[in-house]
């Protein structure tokens, strides 16, 4: 797992709807927070992204592009994208070969084939700032996170 002050581990995912996501795309540009989710349809994730989704124009103004990632294909992330109005920030799969992202990431559930439930915060020259694993029912918070990305150089 990286720590705070590393470089964030690169990946290429398929992104919901075509194209791919990575950490270097947007080097230079955008900070990027990774928030994972453990399966699309749960209510845990509508309610996650509808929470993002509520404050992106918030995160537009930190200067803070969403990624969000799942285990699941880029079909079913496609589908819950637009289940859920669509999204205004990339979903990217993290499926085959499945949890390749998460395990770099260290949030792989080998067992369940799935990843926790977290967020990195990584900056424009693509080193990672902050970092919170969630457990059980616990949820990102936006006011926390913006609050860290707030501290990110512009």
């Amino acid at each position: 797992m990286p720590e705070i002050g590393d470089s964030a581990p690169d990946f290429l995912l398929p992104q919901a709807g075509g194209g791919r996501q990575g950490v270097t795309q947007y080097a230079g540009q955008k900070n990027i927070l990774i928030a994972t989710i453990v399966n699309c349809y749960t209510p845990e994730s509508n309610d996650e992204f509808a929470a993002f989704r509520r404050d992106i124009k918030k995160f537009e103004a930190a200067d803070v592009q969403i990624v969000g990632i799942s285990t699941d294909s880029r079909f079913a992330l496609n589908a819950f994208a637009t289940s859920m109005g669509v999204l205004p920030f990339p979903l990217a799969a993290d499926f085959q070969p499945v949890g390749d992202m998460s395990r770099k990431y260290g949030i792989y559930r080998e067992e369940e084939g799935v990843c926790e439930r977290a967020c990195f915060l990584i900056d424009k020259q693509g080193i990672l700032r902050w970092k919170q694993i969630y457990s059980g029912d616990e949820f990102p918070d936006n006011a926390q996170i913006l609050a860290e990305a707030s501290k990110l150089s512009s």
